[in-house]
């Protein structure tokens, strides 16, 4: 039964290695001081939920939430992005005006610490 749960588990972590998170950060309008985040890592979205963040938007048949809150500037909305991602590599996408960062699920994080 142990080598069952090992091989379970091997499965889950190997997942996970393929997994890449994917998040999104855009303004609503020019002008105003509400954003979005959209991501597809659950313990994001957990963290967003457990923050007070307003959940607006899920995925039906894929792991996608969309969050919205209200940021004095884009600066300090840049630093909660870097927040739960955890990573400093955030780009900008100037045809679309969307930051975006990409890096390995937090899922992975959890299972292997």
């Amino acid at each position: 039964m142990d080598k069952i749960v090992l091989l379970s588990m091997k499965k889950i972590v190997e997942e996970k290695m393929n997994h890449n998170s994917e998040n999104y950060l855009w303004k609503e309008l020019p002008g105003e001081t509400f954003f979005r985040i959209q991501t597809n890592d659950r313990c994001i979205a957990d963290k967003l939920k457990r923050e007070k963040f307003h959940l607006i938007g899920t995925g039906l048949n894929c792991k996608l939430w969309i969050f919205r809150f209200k940021c004095k500037n884009t600066k300090n909305a840049l630093l909660i992005l870097q927040g739960l991602t955890g990573t400093k590599s955030i780009k900008f996408d100037a045809g679309e005006e969307i930051f975006f960062s990409e890096g390995i699920s937090s899922l992975f994080d959890e299972l292997t610490a």
